[in-house]
């Protein structure tokens, strides 16, 4: 049997404040976990990852997993479904979600703030130009799922089956990202001869969060990151290192 991945449980019960309809906050009791997963092969980036990880738990007395055993027959990208299934089977009202290429350079910012009643899934929208011609760009807009906060939920719990489902995308170049692009009706990406024509019912239950939550730097920058996700660079190791120096100041500092 496979050893269960890492938890560092703070509290049984953390009490977050939930937006409800007339923006009002109300207490109630919920159960979030920060998680993320990584394998041997990705373990010098994502220890980075894990050592904020664990510091933004701590910060906040959420529950953290750390997964480096989890396998599936899929590219490993596409285990983050697996293991945001298996903390709602857990129990976790709420799961944050970051990938171990991305790290915290602020730790005061709650994410419960963010949470509003009627939404299920909260994450970055980036906006991405594409040119077609000289002189003629295109402004796309790309759901990014390196960091997502997702409720416990019929609604969500189908979505991350529909995405699992999605087995013509498991060795695209976006992987499990590609699968929620089509599912949200985000296409031109995936396809250039298709359309955005994002799903409304989809969207009713998604909310979008600020860039700053996954900043992607030299792409989709926020002049005030929260969250660095190195997407697809080429280079990561070297900038994770130097941005763990000043997330270690940041937490000395209490940001």
């Amino acid at each position: 049997m496979a050893p269960k991945p890492q938890h560092f449980r703070t509290s049984p019960a953390i009490h977050a404040r939930t937006i409800g309809p007339s923006h009002g906050y109300e207490q109630r009791a919920m159960r979030l976990c920060v998680a993320t997963y990584f394998d041997d092969g990705f373990a010098s980036i994502g220890d980075i990852c894990a050592a904020t990880l664990k510091c933004y738990a701590a910060r906040h007395n959420f529950d953290l997993a750390i997964d480096r055993t989890l396998h599936s027959d899929r590219p490993p990208a596409w285990n983050k479904i697996l293991l945001i299934q298996r903390l709602f089977d857990q129990g976790y009202d709420f799961v944050l979600w970051v990938d171990a290429d991305a790290l915290f350079l602020r730790f005061a910012p709650d994410i419960r703030a963010e949470i509003v009643a009627s939404k299920d899934l909260f994450m970055v929208k980036h906006e991405m130009r594409r040119q077609l011609q000289p002189g003629a760009w295109l402004a796309l807009d790309v759901p990014n799922t390196g960091v997502m906060l997702l409720r416990n939920g019929e609604w969500t719990r189908r979505f991350l089956q529909a995405v699992w489902d999605r087995t013509d995308y498991i060795h695209h170049q976006f992987w499990e990202n590609a699968a929620v692009h089509d599912l949200m009706g985000y296409r031109f990406l995936l396809d250039p001869a298709k359309r955005n024509e994002p799903d409304a019912n989809v969207l009713a239950h998604v909310a979008w969060l600020d860039i700053a939550w996954n900043s992607i730097p030299g792409k989709c920058a926020s002049p005030e990151p929260i969250i660095h996700h190195y997407a697809g660079a080429t280079e990561r190791l070297g900038p994770m290192r130097a941005d763990l120096a000043r997330a270690e100041s940041a937490m000395r500092e209490g940001a």
